[in-house]
């Protein structure tokens, strides 16, 4: 369950409500939840009391669109939890070579470009991009997922190199 997709778990304007999140969540562990922040740097403050290296059912992941947000990565990597994710959506330069030193401790990686909703071109996006990110996963052991090149019209799952990605983390972390 991608928990908070429009928004951010961590926000300080989701501190009244969290503690009961946080409360389903734990009676809930037949979901996996999913919880991305773009500030990681609030998250280690808000995890509940009973944390301690992470519930079973609890993703942690971050997104990085840019090299200049990298950093999100060490953040996050910090903090303890079952799995982390990337989402580079959307990815919007070459992340190369540099997120080659943020990646290690990380276990799924997910990229795509701008989407236009069908309404606007959106800024442009080199499978390239894409290319070089899988193969930095695949040398790292990391699960690569390409669910969209992005564009006013994205297809789902378009083909790279005559390959459809959409990996997910080995079942031995998944549960």
């Amino acid at each position: 369950m991608f928990a908070c997709s429009y928004s951010d778990f961590f926000l300080s304007e989701a501190d009244a409500w969290r503690d009961d999140a946080w409360a389903l969540i734990r009676i809930t562990r037949n979901l996996i939840f999913l919880l991305a922040s773009k500030r990681t740097d609030l998250i280690a403050d808000r995890l509940p009391p009973d944390w301690g290296s992470g519930y079973p059912n609890v993703w942690l992941g971050t997104s990085a669109e840019m090299k200049k947000y990298l950093f999100r990565l060490d953040e996050l990597r910090k903090i303890p939890c079952v799995l982390r994710w990337l989402d580079f959506a959307p990815c919007l330069e070459d992340l190369m070579p540099d997120l080659a030193d943020h990646i290690d401790g990380y276990d799924w990686v997910n990229v795509s470009g701008k989407q236009g909703c069908g309404l606007v071109v959106p800024r442009p996006f080199d499978p390239d991009w894409a290319r070089n990110i899988r193969d930095l996963c695949s040398e790292r052991g990391i699960a690569f997922s390409y669910p969209s090149s992005g564009g006013k019209r994205p297809v789902p799952f378009p083909l790279l190199d005559g390959v459809r990605h959409n990996a997910m983390p080995p079942l031995s972390k998944r549960f």
